[in-house]
Formats: structure tokens, C-alpha cells, sequence
């Protein structure tokens, strides 16, 4: 009897760390919010006669919103927005002044931001919903705009790139601290392509790098790419 009784609290105590409660299992409205840090590289951001995206921009700090219904404990369909506070690199430029080289982020009294948002939709399947430990794989599309501005002696310079989003690729997993809250790690890979710029400095209101146009249609597109590492935290509202 006393094997019985110590073999029921030994597995007893063993399964509440895999498995939630039963009436813990995701489903309803669910919310979250992540953070990381993003990186940029690939292709040029304005075509051939553009430049690297990770010229302009080194990385950028992501405050990152989900919202979304659990049409099944398995499957997420929500929507997203991301503003992230970008960092320009040293060699990001804007002309201040006619007849006069270019003023660079990497410069003594140059001031520089940005801002990068994104916004769309996305599925997520979610493996192990019933478990504490719950690895889930995110596939989106949405929209992106890059802001940047550069200041100098009271001169001022500002540049937007914004474009389609065909791709939002999400791994992660949540563990679940209390039955309707998890929290994990999560890598995001994004593919996009910039295809409208607003570029307002010295030189003109323009955004091909080789000959001025008159239209705000980048005349030449690249894809580019965003690599996001960070943390998540998501609450099932339906407990």
C-alpha cells in the first residue's frame, strides 16, 4: 500500500511539469508582445543603383504587438505591428546644403534616427498546445516603411523606403509560467521589397542614386531582409 501511495505522488508530481491543466489548453483571443533585436542585410534596397540596406542601417530595437484568435488549440490566426527604433550606420547620408559633400550619421555634430515598422498577418501552428514547453512555427505577409532623418547645424534631411512584405517566417516555443501565459525565445526571418521612397534634402525630393526622377516609384527594387532574435510573451484572454 505505502509503494502504491508513494508511486501515485511520485507521478504526481512528475506530470503537472509537461502537461497544463486540461481546461488550460489554448483557445479564444490571444495577445501578445515581443522584443529582440533586429539585424538587416542582403540585397540593395533601391535596385542596382540603390544601396545596402544594412549601409543605412546597422539594426534596430523591435517593440512587437500580436493579436488573434485561436480558431483551434493548434492553429493562431492574428494580425501584427512592429515599431522598432532603428540605429543608423556611420556611412548613412543626406545632402544638407547645395554645391556640398554629403553629411554622414558617422560625422562630429550629425544627428541621425530611425524607425522601422512593419504590420500584416499571420498564421501560427502550434505542436504541443496541451504541453508546458509548446514549439509553434509563424508564416506571414504585410507592409513595411523605413524612416530616416539626419540634422546638422540646423539643416535638416529625411528619407522614407516602404514596401511589401511577401514573407514572415516565425520559430519559436512558449513556456507556459501559469496556464495562460507563455513566455520563450523566437527567431523571425523576414523577406521584403521596397518599392516607394521619399527622399526631402538639398539635392531634391528623389530616391534613385543615379539620375533624379521625377515620381516617388523607386525606378530600380531589390528584396531585402530582416534576422530577428528575441523574446515573446503570449496571453490566452479566453481563461
Amino acid at each position: 500500500m505505502r509503494i502504491a501511495i508513494l508511486a501515485g505522488a511520485l507521478f504526481a508530481s512528475i506530470v503537472p511539469s509537461d502537461i497544463v491543466r486540461a481546461d488550460a489548453t489554448p483557445s479564444g483571443i490571444e495577445i501578445g508582445v515581443r522584443s529582440g533585436y533586429a539585424i538587416p542585410f542582403g540585397a540593395k534596397f533601391g535596385g542596382t543603383s540603390g544601396g545596402d540596406l544594412d549601409k543605412l542601417a546597422t539594426g534596430a530595437v523591435p517593440i512587437w504587438f500580436d493579436a488573434g484568435y485561436r480558431v483551434s488549440p493548434n492553429v493562431f490566426v492574428g494580425a501584427f505591428f512592429q515599431y522598432g527604433v532603428g540605429f543608423a550606420a556611420s556611412s548613412a547620408s543626406l545632402y544638407l546644403a547645395l554645391d556640398a559633400p554629403a553629411a554622414q550619421c558617422g560625422q562630429g555634430g550629425v544627428s541621425c534616427s530611425m524607425s522601422d515598422l512593419m504590420f500584416g498577418v499571420d498564421v501560427q501552428y502550434h505542436f504541443l498546445p496541451a504541453a508546458r514547453l509548446d514549439p509553434y512555427l509563424g508564416l506571414g505577409i504585410g507592409y513595411e516603411i523605413l524612416n530616416f532623418s539626419l540634422s546638422q547645424n540646423g539643416a535638416n534631411g529625411s528619407m522614407s523606403l516602404d514596401g511589401g512584405q511577401f514573407l514572415n517566417l516565425q520559430v519559436g516555443a512558449d513556456y507556459k509560467a501559469i496556464p495562460n501565459l507563455g513566455i520563450g525565445p523566437f527567431v523571425m526571418f523576414s523577406l521584403g521589397q521596397y518599392s516607394h521612397c521619399s527622399r526631402k534634402d538639398a539635392a531634391g525630393t528623389y530616391c534613385d542614386f543615379s539620375v533624379p526622377p521625377s515620381g516617388g516609384t523607386l525606378p530600380q527594387q531589390a528584396l531585402h531582409e530582416w534576422l530577428m532574435l528575441g523574446l515573446r510573451g503570449a496571453f490566452d484572454a479566453h481563461l
